[in-house]
């Protein structure tokens, strides 16, 4: 599982986004990516992470849309909308079952 995180002030613009180049070793590597965003919580020091969707990495050349970050700049991310993210209460239902399978407590 690849688990990837913005910060929130960064999620709307650069959410949801994989660099182009690094595609073929995440499906390698996993079959499943988490989007994240950092929220900073009222105490100074103290973050969470919010699990904001999550997809098989399978998904992302069909879905994602190619963009670059600056003009000019030869560096391509592929990068979804939110719609097509899928919902983090399925992420936690398929990893239930698959505990169940396991049979870990």
């Amino acid at each position: 599982m690849e688990v990837r995180t913005w910060r929130i002030e960064n999620w709307q613009k650069w959410g949801r986004s994989i660099p182009v180049e690094r595609y073929p070793l995440l499906s390698r590597r996993s079959t499943t990516i988490v989007w994240c965003v950092v929220l900073r919580l009222r105490e100074e020091n103290l973050h969470a992470v919010q699990i904001m969707g999550w997809n098989w990495l399978s998904e992302i050349p069909q879905k994602a849309k190619v963009m670059s970050v600056r003009k000019g700049d030869r560096s391509l991310f592929y990068q979804l909308q939110e719609t097509d993210t899928r919902s983090p209460k399925e992420l936690v239902q398929i990893l239930k079952k698959e505990r169940q399978r396991l049979g870990v407590q």
